[in-house]
């Protein structure tokens, strides 16, 4: 989106300078983000995948795109060279930039470097993730700006944090703003109402006497003055890591925080039974049983590398496409994937999925999915019955194949089995549908999943939903 509003932008400036041959619509104003988007574009120009795996980049171009570039556009919208086949386009990207609420949600994933990666505030400053460096570190408007996002999320914990670092950097650099973002009274006035919020009153007092030291004129900080003079401080919270209230998230959480505990092994390996096999045939399928309640198996060399570069080939092109309405817009995390080559990649492996004696009752088969996990991470809440497949029928449980190479994060989390799983490009995982499955965040890059679920079909006499049965004990 970047590349052609450069173009554009580029184009409508030429048009009104010959029209006008002055700067009516004040496009001087604006030429230090066109610039600056310009040079990051011709630096990566043969690397832009890389340059988008670093979330610094990525919160950095959303950031341009939501705050700077919408403001752009709509000066470029007003100008007499914007015919009606231009303002369309321009209208789309508008509609389709990122809003306040995704640059936030954006924010918020930077924050999860330092939660689930402990990453420390200092590295993320350098910007060193997994041993590769953003095209430039955050500045301080990015750190104030993620603070903020930090305390409307009610995370206080990280407001302090991060603007006690930007407050340092205000009186070493001796400024009055933040890159002319943010006022130096604004960030001193966030900092106090973060430690007001967690009971730290006599902080707060101090913060808005400094307010007040160097904006004496300052209405809001006088008026924080005198209420922070008639309030007591009893029993302020503790400056600590927020955890979060729901069961499952704090599982999640302290899970994703830890080594991977489950070791996996060639050594445990069993020769996974197949289903309708004559005597015969031999299983060429390496399988580890993680946990029997509820049943987790892992499957060594499921797939070659080819079959899984072919597999996420056809999942990125697929979300791409699926974009094709609003070109501008996010792309999904996942989307079915219909093989339509000559190799039959998918097929194939829903045909090995389907051999697997996983369950005694009769089971079929559902389309096949591919999922990209990033900054976000993913949960999928267990399955219960799903249409359009036959009515009373549930899912037996999910297969889950990795289809590229390990990067930092994105493991398979169990959070009540108290699971954790690694799995190496080209393994899969068979999990019951009883449990819940969460997908930790990517640091640096993004993961790619295979996905398909397999459902148990009641016999057709029968008129209650079956139990959901898979065997046991293997």
């Amino acid at each position: 989106m970047e590349e052609e509003l450069i173009v554009l932008t580029d184009l409508v400036i030429q048009q009104e300078r010959i029209i006008h041959g002055e700067d009516v619509h004040n496009f001087n104003n604006i030429t230090h983000t066109i610039d600056e988007a310009k040079s990051i574009h011709m630096q990566h120009v043969d690397d832009i995948e890389t340059y988008l795996s670093h979330p610094i980049n990525t919160f950095r171009l959303s950031r341009r795109l939501a705050q700077n570039w919408k403001q752009i556009i709509g000066q470029m919208m007003e100008t007499d060279t914007c015919v009606k086949a231009l303002r369309v386009k321009l209208q789309n990207m508008e509609d389709n930039i990122p809003d306040d609420q995704q640059l936030t949600e954006i924010a918020n994933s930077v924050l999860n470097l330092e939660q689930f990666h402990n990453i420390t505030i200092d590295e993320l400053l350098i910007g060193e993730i997994n041993g590769h460096l953003p095209h430039e570190p955050l500045k301080l408007g990015d750190l104030v700006y993620i603070a903020k996002a930090a305390y409307d999320n009610e995370q206080y914990y990280y407001t302090i944090t991060w603007l006690r670092h930007v407050i340092d950097e205000i009186k070493v650099q001796r400024i009055d703003d933040v890159d002319g973002e943010y006022a130096k009274a604004a960030v001193y006035s966030l900092l106090a109402s973060a430690y007001f919020k967690i009971g730290h009153i006599r902080s707060a007092a101090e913060l808005t006497d400094e307010i007040l030291s160097f904006d004496p004129d300052n209405i809001k900080a006088q008026r924080n003055k005198i209420y922070f003079d008639t309030v007591e401080q009893t029993n302020p919270k503790s400056i600590t890591k927020p955890k979060p209230s729901e069961k499952v998230k704090r599982l999640f959480n302290k899970i994703c925080n830890q080594d991977v505990k489950q070791k996996i092994s060639k050594e445990k390996c069993l020769y996974f039974p197949l289903r309708n096999k004559m005597w015969y045939m031999r299983s060429d399928i390496k399988a580890e049983v993680l946990k029997n309640k509820p049943l987790i198996i892992y499957f060594h060399d499921l797939i070659d590398n080819k079959t899984a570069n072919a597999l996420r080939y056809m999942g990125y092109e697929t979300l791409m496409n699926s974009t094709s309405r609003y070109r501008y817009s996010y792309p999904r995390q996942s989307s079915i994937v219909y093989d339509h080559t000559n190799w039959g990649w998918v097929q194939k492996l829903k045909e090995k999925f389907y051999s697997m004696d996983i369950s005694n009752k009769l089971v079929t088969k559902s389309k096949f999915n591919v999922m990209n996990i990033g900054l976000e991470g993913s949960i999928r809440k267990p399955q219960k019955n799903i249409y359009p497949y036959p009515l009373g029928s549930l899912v037996v449980g999910s297969f889950i194949v990795s289809l590229s190479e390990r990067t930092l994060g994105g493991d398979l989390v169990f959070p009540l089995a108290n699971t954790k799983v690694s799995i190496n490009k080209g393994d899969g995982l068979f999990y019951e549908e009883t449990t819940l499955l969460t997908m930790c965040p990517v640091a640096y890059g993004s993961q790619w999943y295979g996905f398909q679920y397999l459902y148990q079909v009641p016999y057709s006499h029968k008129i209650c939903p079956p139990k959901r049965h898979v065997r046991k004990g293997y």
